[in-house]
């Protein structure tokens, strides 16, 4: 399923593990719930649990390629980039992370190829986000926003000169989406009356640069 902001796209591609693959990534994720890291991110007001796992990162890669992920960002997001260049500039816990959001958090407005302090640009061009939760699900909130560019013609950030509204996504379970790193997004609120763990909203966040 493909939706059109402006004068980009998002992608959202379901079923996009199979359901084995799917069932023992959910259940991995709650047995190491111990090696999530609960963390918090300053700039966006973030209280979130995070992780990393070379053998999620490895799902996800062969994935990747199983996708022909190259030719699909090229042909959409007219961006071509090279794997074995991204895995010997970047370690792969900066490509990859899983969050666990369990309640009452939020991702506030932000673009992906901006450092923490808005101020420089980074190399990140587009942005892929797995979704994963417990069905039913147990919380409300978690819906993915994207809204246009709002940055100039020197890229320069200009946070006062953008649409009000934005296009709103529900994120579904077992679903890649993937989105330009450079246009303003956010994850509304989740609440999950529940609060425990295994009613968290899993995403899966992984960095093309």
């Amino acid at each position: 399923m493909s939706y059109q902001i402006s004068n980009t796209k998002i992608l959202s591609l379901k079923d996009y593990l199979s359901n084995e693959e799917r069932n023992k990534l959910f259940h991995y994720f709650l047995s190491n719930e111990k090696d999530f890291i609960k963390g918090n991110d300053i700039p966006f007001d973030i209280h979130f649990n995070y992780f990393f796992d070379e053998k999620v990162f490895d799902l996800f890669f062969e994935r990747f390629n199983s996708l022909n992920l190259q030719k699909l960002i090229k042909e959409e997001f007219d961006y071509v980039f090279n794997w074995d260049n991204l895995l010997s500039r970047f370690p792969k816990n900066e490509l990859l992370k899983v969050w666990a959001f369990q309640d009452n958090v939020e991702i506030k407005e932000h673009l992906d190829n901006l450092d923490e302090h808005e101020k420089e640009t980074t190399e990140r061009r587009i942005s892929l986000m797995y979704s994963m939760f417990k069905s039913p699900k147990n919380f409300s909130g978690g819906d993915f926003i994207s809204r246009d560019k709002y940055t100039n013609e020197n890229n320069e950030f200009i946070k006062d000169n953008y649409p009000a509204e934005g296009t709103k996504i529900e994120l579904e379970d077992n679903t890649l989406t993937i989105f330009d790193a450079a246009y303003p997004h956010q994850l509304t609120k989740i609440i999950n009356q529940n609060k425990s763990f295994e009613n968290s909203l899993f995403l899966v966040f992984f960095q093309i640069f």
